[in-house]
């Protein structure tokens, strides 16, 4: 593959930032994707709540109607799958071209229903206390049953909810403005008139949480992502990313800086477009790259200008090292 600025403007034209029923969407186009992959995502998320409610509320979002939404989604050959995370809860479906809208769109009303069944939160509650005695048995590591209690609650906490603080819950959160959709694949969904596609001139700040300290890096959304490309690439950390911050459960080791006389620039360089282009292979990997840097279309221009910029992008990583170390 010939990795040049046509590839990444190419990639501008494959982004779509626009609205769907009165919903902010990012669309990023891959013909070669049978299968089209939807996130569905609510700011809504375990800290900021009481312990379990949001999870308690993800488990009611499966319900419409006293209908489970796994047996709609089965009947059109879709798969759905949900996740509750410190800030969000994320909606997950798998399915063809053709199913891609009435899929949607039966999510959308489960999640924008807020009258719940008494019976089936009853029922939801012990398959939730279940759920905590699982973890419970099986996580002997002290922090991380910690951090699933933040998110999922204990037992006490979830038998106190009722059924009308999670019918206000939401209605405060699962509205439209507080939503994101993000599409990857073959798309065929009839989008509304596109959002606003100037650049975002908005200052980022990201925490990364090593295991022994933790440090803050600031920037537009590209200068974000060189910044974490340089991480990795000269630090050899390995990243997830957690909706607000970045965490590697590796020790921190004091950044070198490379030299733009020599190979180095150019291996960082073309090793940082590679990266960057395969995480668009991947479905599950590009629909997180586009939720957490904010893609908009002309960003993957504006990266590649900026990598290429050797005097800019020197003043950037020198922020960098200061930032970190």
């Amino acid at each position: 593959m010939n990795i040049n600025r046509l590839l990444f403007q190419k990639m501008d034209e494959n982004t779509t930032n626009s609205t769907y029923n009165g919903i902010i969407t990012t669309s990023y186009h891959n013909s070669h994707s049978f299968i089209n992959n939807i996130s569905v995502v609510v700011n809504i998320g375990g800290l900021q709540s009481t312990p379990g409610a949001a999870h308690f509320l993800e488990h009611m979002k499966f319900w419409y109607n006293n209908t489970n939404l796994y047996d709609t989604m089965n009947k059109l050959q879709t798969v759905l799958n949900a996740t509750t995370s410190e800030f969000t809860t994320d909606f997950s479906l798998c399915c063809t071209k053709n199913q891609i809208t009435i899929s949607i769109n039966h999510l959308l009303k489960s999640l924008y229903n807020h009258t719940f069944s008494i019976d089936i939160f009853e029922k939801e509650k012990k398959v939730i206390i279940n759920e905590i005695k699982g973890y419970d048995l099986l996580i002997s590591d002290k922090e991380q049953l910690n951090f699933i209690r933040k998110i999922i609650g204990r037992i006490p906490e979830v038998k106190s909810l009722t059924i009308e603080e999670l019918s206000k819950l939401s209605i405060k959160n699962y509205q439209k403005n507080n939503t994101h959709i993000y599409i990857y694949g073959d798309m065929s969904i009839d989008n509304e008139e596109s959002t606003s596609n100037n650049y975002n001139n908005g200052v980022l700040h990201i925490p990364i949480k090593f295991i022994d300290k933790e440090c803050t890096i600031s920037g537009k959304n590209i200068e974000i992502i060189i910044k974490v490309l340089y991480l990795t690439f000269c630090g050899d950390f390995n990243f997830t990313y957690h909706g607000r911050y970045i965490k590697t459960n590796q020790a921190y080791r004091k950044l070198s800086k490379i030299h733009f006389d020599n190979d180095d620039y150019l291996i960082f360089k073309n090793n940082s477009f590679k990266r960057v282009v395969d995480l668009l292979e991947d479905p599950n990997s590009a629909l997180r790259f586009l939720e957490f840097f904010k893609i908009q279309k002309g960003d993957f221009s504006r990266f590649y200008d900026c990598m290429s910029n050797s005097l800019k992008l020197e003043t950037l990583l020198d922020n960098l090292i200061t930032e970190v170390n």
